[in-house]
């Protein structure tokens, strides 16, 4: 079956139709702008980025005292008088190096209160308000960083930085904007090391005992860091007890933290792993088998221990 549509004319008798004229509706300003006055316009920027210097210039240090870095945030405003608060967040994430987390805060003043929020909105405790008049300049804030002493963490670069949200306030706070407020935190490389067997001296004389029954002898060292470290041993004879005119030699076995040290090439090295801040006893074994048959007399040696970091 075929359709076939066909246009469809209609008469339509001539007529004047009269319509009223409307003037064109004008955009009503925002509740609460009075007519032809700018909107409370706000920005929010971080003046610089955080670089932390520590006490010393070193960088952050467990052991020293607390310290503070300044840094400068500015609201500009055009526009209409208007109130603002910001709040700051994200304080409690940390910054992130290669030990994982050093932790940090954000003050009002040095050894004031804590600006961290939770609440994206912030509270009467944690906010920073201010006002503007109309076409007011800018305003500027100073804000406190604050690193906690006594965080043992590995040496390096520890980066990140709070959220800063800048609200319109009124009775339905807006959110305007929010940007980062970077912070760099170096932590300055640490590593102590003292030993109970060598005391203030850098060398010592150690004694095997009577070598035909076989010799042991052990010094220790106390070692506290923060940076992956090495022991390097390094024999004058390759491992061996040279008697005292040379004719005979007497094979020795070195062993530091639980690992031996084959020093038949004249030195061997060897990672020692250290949890920052904890502290750590390495103790440098030395050892012979028994020697009965060997001719009588003094053997040595000059062993060389050399601890340093790696990388």
């Amino acid at each position: 079956m075929r359709i076939k549509i066909e246009p469809l004319i209609w008469a339509v008798p001539a007529m004047l139709i009269s319509v009223p004229a409307f003037a064109e509706e004008q955009a009503s300003p925002p509740i609460g702008i009075p007519q032809g006055e700018t909107p409370c316009d706000l920005d929010l920027s971080v003046k610089r980025q955080i670089y932390w210097n520590g006490l010393y210039g070193r960088g952050y240090e467990a052991g020293s005292s607390i310290a503070f870095e300044p840094a400068q945030i500015s609201v500009s405003h055009s526009g209409i008088a208007c109130d603002f608060f910001i709040v700051i967040s994200n304080v409690s994430d940390g910054l992130m190096g290669p030990g994982g987390r050093l932790s940090y805060d954000i003050l009002d003043s040095p050894g004031g209160r804590s600006l961290d929020s939770k609440d994206p909105l912030g509270s009467s405790f944690t906010r920073l308000s201010g006002a503007f008049v109309e076409d007011g300049p800018s305003i500027d804030e100073q804000l406190f960083v604050s690193v906690s002493p006594g965080q043992a963490v590995r040496s390096g670069s520890y980066d990140g930085g709070p959220v800063l949200r800048l609200y319109r306030d009124g009775a339905f706070p807006e959110l305007v904007t929010q940007v980062q407020l970077p912070i760099v935190v170096p932590v300055a490389p640490v590593l102590t090391i003292s030993s109970p067997d060598l005391g203030a001296s850098r060398t010592a004389s150690i004694s095997l005992g009577r070598l035909e029954d076989g010799g042991r002898a052990e010094i220790g060292f106390v070692i506290d860091t923060n940076i992956p470290i090495s022991l390097r041993a390094e024999s004058e004879n390759a491992g061996k007890l040279r008697h005292q005119n040379g004719a005979a030699m007497i094979p020795y076995r070195t062993i530091a933290d639980g690992k031996n040290f084959d020093l038949s090439a004249g030195a061997a090295s060897s990672s020692i792993d250290i949890t920052p801040g904890s502290g750590k006893n390495i103790l440098i074994g030395i050892e012979t088998d028994p020697s009965g048959g060997a001719p009588a007399g003094s053997y040595s040696d000059t062993l060389t221990l050399t601890f340093s970091s790696e990388g």
